[in-house]
């Protein structure tokens, strides 16, 4: 299903190519640690007995195959990409579970094809951070959810790994070549790269108070969320990987930055500066993340 990705759209591209460096390998190791997610947020979820658990930004499908998979729900897949529900739905057709699944284009925050009441369980993850309105995503999973029912998601909370962006890199120090730096930061910004009009970014204008915020305010009860901190050096790595791997569907990798913003001159002295540090895992990666469960 990989061969076909450069005439996809780019959430399929990213989720199923892009991501990983258009590299296998790296590809299976990513899907091995996006698993304990998947198995957290289903396992709040409570899937214990049967119904309709919607998947919000379903992706290539992590959570919404892990709950046909390990329960008997039905699912709809729910996604902006018409690709990736394609993809799903390939899957489950090879599966022989398509009679348990539904596959609607939308978004996390306008679920009109989705009648009020309707579904179980709202599952989704690392969907939040590329919607504008998040008030009005909740206030859609409130509206689509029978009463008692619960939601279960995951989100990285970037506004705290991306606190020291200006002069930081993936944890890696930028200060020696800033001004290049900032060229090539600028350069990974796609035109079209989902920025409010007021110039916020979705990516890194919330934390995880205003997810339990907003899930108070739009009405849901039991309200728990799991905040995680992770402070640690990066791991050692070949310099073409961080290179040539976009950091998310909206933006360019930082080899393509360079192309588009660098002299010949400018990038020899940018990745000299940048390689070593790769490559010996000098730096300080920060990361957060939380799980919030709630009920209707």
């Amino acid at each position: 299903m990989l061969d076909d990705s450069e005439n996809k759209d780019i959430w399929y591209r990213w989720l199923l190519s892009r991501r990983d460096g258009e590299n296998t390998e790296r590809r299976k190791e990513t899907l091995r640690q996006l698993s304990p997610i998947r198995d957290k947020v289903l396992e709040r979820a409570d899937l214990a007995d049967s119904g309709t658990l919607l998947d919000v930004g379903c992706g290539d499908g992590l959570i919404g195959l892990g709950a046909l998979e390990s329960s008997s729900y039905n699912v709809i897949f729910s996604d902006i990409s018409s690709d990736l529900l394609e993809y799903c739905r390939d899957i489950v057709t090879e599966s022989g579970l398509l009679n348990r699944c539904r596959f609607e284009l939308l978004s996390a925050d306008n679920l009109h094809t989705i009648a009020s009441d309707s579904v179980d369980v709202i599952t989704t993850r690392s969907v939040l951070i590329y919607v504008s309105d998040k008030r009005k995503a909740f206030s859609e999973f409130f509206r689509v959810l029978k009463p008692g029912g619960r939601v279960s998601l995951f989100e990285p909370i970037n506004s705290f790994g991306n606190a020291d962006r200006e002069r930081s890199w993936m944890g890696y120090d930028m200060l020696p070549v800033i001004d290049l730096y900032q060229k090539v930061r600028k350069g990974m910004q796609r035109e079209d790269a989902n920025v409010t009009d007021e110039g916020r970014n979705p990516m890194i204008d919330f934390d995880e108070r205003d997810l339990i915020s907003l899930a108070d305010e739009i009405g849901f009860r039991h309200i728990f969320l799991d905040y995680h901190v992770v402070i640690h050096p990066p791991p050692p790595s070949p310099v073409h990987y961080l290179y040539s791997t976009p950091p998310n569907p909206n933006a360019y990798s930082m080899q393509e930055a360079i192309a588009r913003t660098l002299s010949q001159e400018e990038e020899k002295e940018f990745i000299a500066h940048l390689q070593p540090l790769v490559e010996s895992g000098e730096g300080k990666r920060r990361m957060a993340y939380a799980y919030l469960y709630g009920s209707k």
